[in-house]
């Protein structure tokens, strides 16, 4: 638990160094040969300090239970509770601060040396100063993140502009290509219409000259150059529709008894 609010405090280095520096604290806690009483225990507080670019965000109660009542997570076990001067009041330090400058006073406070109260109030500022500077690093880094996000949008956004009016020009192109073969297929098409009406007119014209000529001259009526006789056609007509089972055998042995009948058929002489 301790751990997960000081990554979410982003703290984490700080209270690492602090329990380095007070050694005798520390050794209580850590048997020797441990990593927090070796050289290497700085090293650690430098690899931590990147842990500050994360944003962390833990739920501290856990798991949801089976329980009708909120879970609270009992912190009393990791506190120790020791007799510190930080409680005074702003009234008494400057209290002290006004009796130490003066000679005769003796500090209101003999436990505690002016030294050791000045050194704990530059180690708060110091731990203030670095929390602010690890937020500064963060912020910078993400607005570096940002703009480069930018620039690159800004990029594509004169890219895309480029391409939509190379686009559009390109379309304008085509629109007047193609209005101009419309216009030309239209001139074309009033051409062929207007060579087709005068075709027809010169054609009528003319059949009405040669009729107009033919009524003067006694010509037949008709079409020139055809024969103005019957066609035979009926008659091929009538004697393709003849039965098929007469064949050519018959059709020439009823010419030869016709032959034969007419040359014996007797004579009358005149009496």
């Amino acid at each position: 638990a301790w751990i997960r609010v000081a990554l979410m405090e982003k703290r984490m280095s700080e209270y690492i160094s602090t329990a380095l520096r007070d050694t005798r604290t520390t050794r209580r806690f850590y048997d020797d040969g441990a990593i927090m009483l070796r050289e290497e225990s700085a090293v650690l507080t430098g690899m931590l300090i990147g842990l500050s670019a994360i944003d962390f965000s833990f739920c501290l109660k856990g798991e949801v239970m089976d329980g009708k009542t909120p879970v609270v997570i009992d912190y009393t076990p990791y506190l120790k509770f020791t007799q510190t001067y930080d409680h005074l009041s702003e009234e008494e330090e400057r209290g002290s601060m006004e009796s130490s400058t003066s000679e005769d006073s003796t500090p209101e406070h003999p436990y505690l040396p002016l030294e050791d109260s000045w050194y704990n109030k530059w180690r708060k500022m110091e731990q203030k100063f670095r929390i602010v500077y690890a937020q500064k690093g963060y912020l910078e880094e993400l607005v570096r993140l940002r703009e480069s996000q930018l620039k690159d949008l800004e990029a594509e956004n004169k890219r895309l502009k480029l391409r939509l009016e190379e686009v559009m020009v390109q379309n304008q192109l085509e629109k007047r290509e193609l209005e101009g073969v419309i216009l030309e297929l239209q001139e074309q098409l009033h051409s062929f219409v207007s060579t087709d009406q005068l075709s027809a007119e010169n054609s009528l014209s003319s059949d009405s000259q040669r009729l107009g000529e033919g009524k003067r001259e006694g010509e037949p009526w008709g079409p020139l150059g055809k024969d103005p006789t019957p066609s035979m056609l009926g008659l091929c007509g009538s004697l393709a529709s003849l039965p098929s089972c007469k064949s050519l055998a018959s059709l020439k042995s009823n010419e030869c008894l016709v032959s034969d009948s007419t040359e014996a058929s007797p004579t009358r002489s005149p009496s």
